[in-house]
Order: structure tokens, then C-alpha cells, then sequence
């Protein structure tokens, strides 16, 4: 039996891609979506064996690639899912690949991705290692047509990193795993190489030592990134190819230049250390907890861009995110008890906000039903968590019109995420 794949991207040009590389391999493209709402309804009409979801994916209320994917892991926890078009950042992607994901493909992605994630399904499903052994080869002959095509879509955008040195925050060990090797090469070749010019002698001669020292190098300049650097280091093996006639001293002037573009490059890479006891603010993917994430996925991505502020001291930032995080609860609120003055675009001012939840709760507290009596504590803690808020906004009005220290930023912090927290215990948003 096939293996059962839904497509959900907003490109048509990805999605022919994709399914055509799929088929190829013996997968069953059972059905194409490109908007969230296309997407869970179809999902959870075909209940697919795979799922290759774009990142990029949102809709007009806020709920975007991150809530889809926790659905469908929720509802159907055996269904594999293939990130497309993953974010550079490592950050973004281990979320998705802590929380189940069976690959991040990088957009824009290209043959190497692909096939990429064909070995991925490939272990996740014996069938398609089937037709992947009964072919004798990586794979079709339309697939290795696809992946031409791609390879040639996309090779200006290629890397072949094993991972993207680019943005994001990488751990220490990450960096000594992965790059103080190279690094280290890199010098000891460097050194290899001068030692023969050093000495002098006669250029041919050595040519056949330098050349594999060259592309030693080279290999760890891929390995870095650093790609002016590379395209010197490449020339310079072309003239080992094109011609005869270099001599030492001008093998000497080229070696000096690659070392000044090592510098250069290595000086523009810029490195941000973040403390230890602020690097859970980062790292974590539901800082405010996973009651809050599933109660209000539309305000997931601002809880996560407002810690990773909070982890580097961008405070006003990290505020400007809460506020946003804030009034998604608070229009939740008002559509749970039909006032919409408690939404914040209508009215931004604290007390008026305030002074709504107390007359809520005065209502409640006139009215002795078991539900009444619910209402009223749920009210009450309302009510003061938003005091609290309001005490670490420092501010009038929910807008962010000054500055904020790392202590009141962490203030706010606090704040709304009890605020948070305690909504969730109640209220949810609506699917889209």
C-alpha cells in the first residue's frame, strides 16, 4: 500500500516540486492544500500517512504553521511531518524538530533537500526503502530528472552546510563540535602551505603537495561558509589546472590574500553570548506553558519572539510582544462575556479595561448560581492579574511608548504570563 502524502503550501511551483519527487518515489499524493483552514478540514478528512507543511502557512486570525502542526501531531500522532520551507534560523526549526517533526527542509530548498527527505520517509516507511532497493539507485530516473531540474532552480542558493552557520544562537558545545575542527584545520593548513614557500625551492615541484593542501582547505572553507574566501581558494586551484606557469612568489601574493579574506570574513561573523540563566527564555518553546499555547496559538509566535527579547535585552522589544500577546487574551475575553470594550483596539486605557472586569464581577456576585459562583472566582483572579499587569506596564494605556529596563521588562514578563495562564484555564480561541 501507497504511502499516503498531503501536500499544504502556498506556492503551486513548490507543490508541483514536491509531488513529483514524491510519486516518483512511490507515494500517493492523496491531496494539495495552500491555507490553514483548506488544510485541517482536508486533514482530518483523509487522515494522510504524511504531511509536507509549509512553514509560511497562516491565516487571517493569527493561527500559522506552528498550531497546525501541533494538531495534527495531537489528533493523528502517528502521521510523519516534513517542515518545507523551515526557517535559516536553527532556533525556529528546533521547534518544530523537538516537538516531532521528522525534517526542516530550508527554503528556498533545492535537490539536496529533497532527497533529503526522501531518506528521511525512507526510514520511516519500509515500502519506500523498497522502491528505493528495487530501482538500485537513489531513486527514479524521473526522480533524479526532478532533482536536476531543482538543483538547477535553486544552486545559487545551495550551501551545503550540514547545518546553516547564519543566524540564530548556538550553544558552546555546538560551536566546539562542529567548528572548532575546522577552524584548527584551516590554520594547520595554512601553516602547511607556507612551509614549502618558506623554504623556497623550485615551484613544480611542490605544486602536486600545495594543490592538496588547497583543497584541504577548501573543504573547510565549505565547511565555515565563508564563501569569499572559497571563491579565491577556487580560482587558485583553476590556475593549478589552466596553466603551468605560476611561480612562488606569486603563489606566496595569492596564499596571502586567502589568509587576509579568512580574517575579514571571520571578523564579520558576529557571535552574541547569551547568559545562562537567561537562555531558557530562547530555547523553550512554551514559555508561557502548553495550556497557553494550545488556549491561544495565534499569540505563540509573539510569547516566543517576546523571551528571546527578554534573552538579550532587547526590554522594550520583549514588551512590545507582550502587549500584543495581551490583547489577544483580552479580546478573548470580551467576545467570553460580549463586551467588546475590553478589546484594546476600542479602548487602550487600563482602568476603563479594568473597571469592565469589575462590573462583570459585581454581576456575578448579584447572581448565586453554581455557575455564577464559578464565574465570580475566575473574575476575581482576572481582575487582580491584571492589576499586576497594569503595575509592571508602568504605562496608562496598553500602548509602549517608553523604555524598559531588564527588571521591567521581566516585571511585565511575569505579569502577563499569570495573566495568561489563568485565562487558559477558562477561555480558548476559535479554530479558524
Amino acid at each position: 500500500m501507497a504511502v499516503r502524502v498531503l501536500i499544504a503550501h502556498s506556492s503551486g511551483i513548490t507543490r508541483d516540486i514536491i509531488r513529483k519527487h514524491l510519486e516518483s518515489g512511490g507515494c500517493e499524493v492523496v491531496a494539495e492544500t495552500e491555507t490553514v483552514a483548506q488544510t485541517i478540514d482536508i486533514f482530518r478528512t483523509t487522515r494522510p500517512d504524511v504531511v509536507a507543511l509549509d512553514a509560511g502557512l497562516s491565516s487571517a486570525k493569527g493561527f500559522g504553521a506552528l498550531w497546525l502542526f501541533r494538531t495534527i501531531r495531537r489528533e493523528l500522532p502517528a502521521a510523519s511531518i516534513v517542515i518545507v520551507g523551515a526557517p535559516q534560523s536553527l532556533d525556529d526549526q528546533r521547534i518544530f524538530l523537538r516537538e516531532g517533526a521528522l525534517e526542516c527542509i530550508v527554503e528556498p530548498f533545492d535537490g539536496s533537500g529533497l532527497e533529503r527527505m526522501w531518506r528521511r520517509l525512507s526510514d520511516a516507511y519500509p515500502e519506500l526503502k523498497h522502491t528505493d532497493e528495487r530501482t538500485n539507485t537513489a531513486a527514479s530516473p524521473d526522480w533524479q530528472a526532478n532533482t536536476e531540474i531543482a538543483n538547477e532552480s535553486f544552486s545559487p542558493f545551495r550551501s551545503g552546510l550540514p547545518w546553516d552557520f547564519g543566524t540564530g544562537v548556538f550553544t558552546l558545545m555546538e560551536l566546539l563540535q562542529f567548528y572548532a575542527a575546522a577552524f584548527c584545520r584551516i590554520s594547520e593548513m595554512l601553516g602547511q602551505a607556507w612551509v614549502p614557500i618558506n623554504r623556497g625551492g623550485d615551484f613544480h615541484s611542490l605544486a602536486g603537495p600545495l594543490e592538496a593542501t588547497l583543497g584541504e582547505l577548501q573543504r573547510d572553507c565549505e565547511k565555515l561558509g565563508l564563501s569569499i574566501t572559497l571563491a579565491h581558494l577556487r580560482r587558485m586551484l583553476q590556475d593549478f589546472d589552466a596553466s603551468g606557469h605560476i611561480s612562488l612568489a606569486g603563489f606566496a601574493r595569492q596564499l596571502s590574500e586567502v589568509q587576509q579574506r579568512l580574517i575579514d570574513e571571520l571578523d564579520a561573523r558576529l557571535m552574541i553570548a547569551v547568559p545562562q540563566q537567561r537562555a531558557v527564555y530562547y530555547q523553550s518553546i512554551d514559555l508561557f506553558g502548553e495550556d497557553v499555547s494550545r488556549a491561544f496559538p495565534s499569540a505563540t509566535m509573539d510569547v516566543m519572539e517576546a523571551g528571546k527579547c527578554l534573552a538579550l535585552n532587547r526590554n522594550t522589544a520583549c514588551v512590545f510582544h507582550l502587549m500584543r500577546v495581551i490583547e489577544t487574551g483580552l479580546r478573548t475575553l470580551d467576545k467570553s462575556v460580549n463586551e467588546p470594550n475590553l478589546d484594546p483596539k476600542r479602548n487602550a486605557t487600563w482602568e476603563t479595561i479594568l473597571r469592565r472586569c469589575n462590573d462583570k464581577l459585581i454581576r456575578a456576585l448579584a447572581s448565586r448560581t453554581p455557575e455564577s459562583r464559578q464565574d465570580e472566582q475566575f473574575f476575581s483572579t482576572v481582575t487582580a492579574d491584571l492589576r499586576a499587569v497594569k503595575d509592571a506596564w508602568r504605562n496608562p494605556t496598553l500602548n509602549v511608548d517608553r523604555d524598559y529596563t531588564d527588571e521591567m521588562a521581566l516585571d511585565a514578563w511575569n505579569a502577563v504570563k499569570a495573566f495568561m495562564r489563568h485565562l487558559a484555564t477558562k477561555l480558548t480561541e476559535t479554530e479558524p
